[in-house]
């Protein structure tokens, strides 16, 4: 991996044409399997199911890459989800005492003043 992608950003974008692009090619290779090899179209078609085919298995692979780059971008779903919902807990833990302690000390500091 290079120093470019180490440093490139996640491409949401990017991710969100996956789907939408493998139907299209899926639907346009439905309709060009049952089409007629000697028809030009036909072979045209099959042309430009080929690039769009290689052109997601790039976007693919690129994703793939930034996705390993992200903070915790190796952990599955799951462990994912159990590591965020511990430190939610230990949010609130923490917002727990501090609200402890707002309670202890005077909101007005010239409270704290003696006379």
């Amino acid at each position: 991996m290079d120093q470019q992608q180490a440093t490139q950003p996640f491409n949401a974008a990017l991710a969100a044409s996956l789907l939408p692009g493998l139907v299209a090619l899926a639907e346009q290779s439905a309709l060009l399997h049952a089409a007629n090899e000697a028809d030009p179209d036909a072979r045209a078609g099959k042309l430009e199911v080929g690039k769009q085919a290689t052109q997601l298995r790039t976007a693919l692979a690129a994703l793939r890459v930034q996705a390993q780059t992200l903070p915790a971008g190796n952990l599955s779903l799951d462990d994912q989800a159990y590591l965020i919902e511990r430190l939610e807990e230990e949010d609130e833990k923490k917002r727990d005492g501090l609200a402890s302690l707002a309670k202890l000390v005077p909101a007005d500091p010239a409270a704290m003043e003696t006379d």
